[in-house]
């Protein structure tokens, strides 16, 4: 490729393309060169690194745009969670619902109710299990407790049943909670 290039591209040629003209082929080439201005093919070389640039960053840009296009399509969330997550604000309120883990064991709290304030919303729910050091997989960051609330979505919290405090992975912390019958 190099070699087609330097066929094609004559020195004299670069002399007689600048604004300025230059001197015919065969004559002196160097004299044509003077004070005439830079060639375009001059241009086009400094446009070279811009053009690497750019095809740069719409590689990176593609390839996001594949990265996220494959993790919606591997997102499988049934149409009922979906519902659930659209609900109004009043009825219930939650960062990350999850899943049932299948590592979920069963406690001597499972199925107590609770309710606790965020903001001026009160929400109800109900501990459906635990995590112990034999749950596999183990609860996210240190939660213990699993929530379900009324439209069946799950979520795990850290309760401190001594001081009767959550904590949840949406940044709410220390949020003092009830149990049903106390």
């Amino acid at each position: 490729v190099a070699e087609g290039w330097a066929d094609a591209l004559h020195p004299d040629d670069l002399a007689s393309a600048s604004p300025g003209g230059g001197a015919p082929r065969g004559g002196d080439a160097s004299a044509g060169l003077e004070g005439a201005g830079p060639s375009p093919i001059s241009g086009w070389l400094l446009m070279v690194p811009v053009v690497s640039a750019l095809s740069l960053v719409a590689g990176v840009l593609l390839a996001c745009w594949s990265m996220r296009r494959r993790a919606w399509s591997e997102k499988k969330v049934a149409p009922e969670r979906w519902a659930a997550m659209r609900l109004p604000p009043k009825v219930e309120r939650w960062c990350s619902p999850r899943s049932a883990d299948p590592g979920v064991a069963p406690g001597a709290d499972v199925q107590q109710g609770i309710h606790f304030q965020l903001g001026d919303q009160v929400l109800k729910a109900k501990v459906v299990g635990t995590a112990g050091p034999h749950a596999e997989p183990p609860s996210p960051g240190g939660m213990t407790h699993q929530l379900e609330y009324p439209g069946g979505v799950k979520e795990w919290v850290r309760l401190d049943p001594g001081r009767k405090l959550l904590s949840d992975d949406c940044g709410n912390s220390n949020v003092p909670y009830e149990t049903e019958g106390s």
